[in-house]
């Protein structure tokens, strides 16, 4: 996603700068990234998750190859979805099978 400009902001608001503060901060793909909740409404694909899984992937990014465990793998792999159908612009059938079962099992 960083190689094609279009990486998500999720170490702080994308549009008050304010870092993470909540325990489930709500993420939306149209904004780019993470909103603090009191600017989140008006966004209707916005999904919450773990303020650790946002740490997570913000680490990821400064990373040269994945951790061998990495502890929200699962987590992450479910917020970054709807980011990659908005940056598709069309269904992923089966990575949406797969976040589906991963999302179930959790």
């Amino acid at each position: 996603m960083e190689q094609r400009g279009v990486l998500p902001q999720f170490s702080v608001c994308v549009l008050t700068g304010k870092p993470v503060q909540e325990a489930n901060p709500p993420v939306s793909p149209h904004a780019g990234g993470y909103v603090v909740l009191g600017r989140i409404e008006t966004y209707t694909d916005r999904v919450q998750t773990l303020a650790e899984v946002l740490y997570g992937l913000v680490a990821l990014t400064e990373l040269e190859e994945p951790p061998a465990n990495f502890k929200h793998a699962e987590e992450s792999l479910w917020v970054l979805y709807p980011f990659w159908k908005a940056i598709a612009d069309r269904p992923l059938p089966a990575n949406e099978s797969v976040v589906r079962e991963i999302r179930h099992a959790l």
